[in-house]
């Protein structure tokens, strides 16, 4: 029988018995892929545990996949240099009905810097003071591959070869699941959420994450309704004999269950058993960022059960705009800004506190090609928003566009590495910072960026 007392059919149970040739690994990765929990900790109730620091805040990084050209993100509209290099229509204009917003700073004074005319939410959160930008970030080590730029960002590494050896474990984990691995464990805790269908890099190697693309229907059962009643029926009939044959399939499957049916609890369910539809907090409307909003409203909505969540994670591709890229870059601009104006609105007006990490794994070169497009680069340009940022300003330093300053004396030079970035966010989150990029341990004190208040 289920919890409830319903009775379990013989043939439920052989249709799941079936399965349990699978590995433990495999069927944590099938829970995962069907948006189930993937635990190594024991579950003793339906309680939650201790939910850790109240006062810390949610750790978000937004990765944009693709490489987002930072230069038609934020322009540098008054450069002489960019004006020569590209057509209106791939930098941001400063005047008429196309124009950008004016981003007032103190970085490079007579450098006239105009956000993208998409990116009304962050002009807001700019001019609120709560978001910053960091032109001129990335990879020191500079790689045009999407895949072993990706790889070495989520890793946390500046060195293209160490991401080639992913024999050793300190190199094959993700910086994020070094800062959880760091945390105090408890039971019943989900302390970090991938909004994905796949679990990312920057969590891999991580035993306690909960990976789904959205919540909005709750948690779905892996195998659908048969494998949830397998660990049910053997907590109350043959426990004994499929614990000693299947001891970790058995716990895997009994943890994941439990959890699942906890966070659908916490998110209410209507007398038919189906989710509640989540009511943010606010004015906040992720509608208007399609599946990225979902994605967003999902991490809010866990933020507010209070499981303990310190760590999400969450993509958005279409950046890679080697063709068309006006209308392609306008429209991955829009659902940005809008579907993280809607989550800070959200997360604000419920009193929860975030810092969220806006990253990409390079930059654009700083002329066009031939398809109204752009091809990969080296300099990006990073966001950071949060209560704590000193926001309403350009953090780093901003190196200009002049021939002889870029790099390779065609994209955008690299002045801030990605790593201090991380490092006092991870800081400003109270997570461990120091096993979350030991190499970079050193290094975070030379140069630092300066991104949070120090009261942080």
């Amino acid at each position: 029988m289920v919890s409830d007392g319903t009775p379990i059919s013989n043939t439920l149970i052989s249709e799941v018995t079936m399965n349990l040739s699978l590995k433990r690994r495999e069927f944590l990765k099938a829970a995962s892929c069907a948006g189930c929990f993937t635990p190594a900790l024991g579950i003793q109730s339906l309680a939650w545990g201790h939910s850790g620091s109240e006062s810390s805040p949610l750790l978000l990084t937004v990765f944009l996949r693709g490489g987002a050209d930072g230069l038609n993100f934020v322009s540098p509209v008054n450069d002489v240099n960019f004006v020569d290099a590209r057509a209106q229509e791939l930098r941001v204009l400063e005047s008429g009905s196309q124009a950008g917003f004016l981003l007032k700073q103190t970085l490079s004074p007579h450098t006239g810097f105009y956000l993208h005319r998409e990116a009304g939410a962050f002009a807001e959160l700019y001019n609120s003071k709560y978001l910053a930008v960091v032109h001129s970030a990335g990879i020191n080590d500079a790689t045009r591959s999407h895949f072993v730029a990706q790889l070495m960002i989520e890793r946390g590494v500046g060195d293209t070869s160490v991401v080639k050896n992913t024999q050793a474990s300190t190199s094959s984990l993700g910086w994020m699941t070094k800062a959880l691995n760091a945390l105090p464990q408890y039971s019943n805790q989900i302390n970090a959420y991938a909004a994905s269908s796949i679990l990312p890099v920057i969590l891999e190697g991580s035993p306690t994450v909960l990976v789904a693309p959205d919540l909005h229907a709750g948690l779905g059962t892996p195998w659908l309704q048969p494998a949830f009643g397998l660990p049910m029926e053997i907590l109350n009939t043959d426990k004994k004999t499929i614990e000693s044959q299947y001891q970790d399939l058995y716990r895997a499957s009994k943890e994941a269950l439990y959890l699942q049916a906890k966070i659908n609890q916490s998110f209410g369910q209507n007398s038919y058993g189906k989710t509640l539809p989540y009511k943010p907090s606010g004015a906040a409307n992720y509608q208007v960022a399609g599946s990225f909003g979902r994605s967003l409203a999902s991490i809010a909505h866990l933020a507010k059960t209070n499981v303990g969540l310190r760590l999400a994670n969450v993509s958005l591709g279409g950046w890679d705009t080697h063709d068309s890229q006006p209308s392609r870059f306008s429209n991955a601009v829009r659902l940005l800004s809008s579907g993280l104006g809607s989550f800070y609105e959200d997360m604000t007006a419920s009193n929860k506190s975030v810092i969220i990490v806006i990253m990409t794994e390079f930059g654009r070169r700083v002329r066009p090609n031939k398809s109204n497009g752009t091809d990969h680069g080296h300099g990006a340009c990073w966001f950071v928003i949060g209560d704590k940022v000193k926001g309403g300003n350009f953090i780093g330093r901003w190196p200009g566009l002049n021939i002889n300053e870029l790099d390779q004396g065609v994209d955008l030079a690299v002045t801030t590495d990605y790593r201090q970035i991380i490092f006092e966010s991870l800081v400003a989150s109270g997570l461990d910072s120091n096993k979350s990029l030991s190499d970079w341990q050193a290094e975070s004190t030379k140069n630092p960026l300066g991104l949070f208040d120090k009261k942080v």
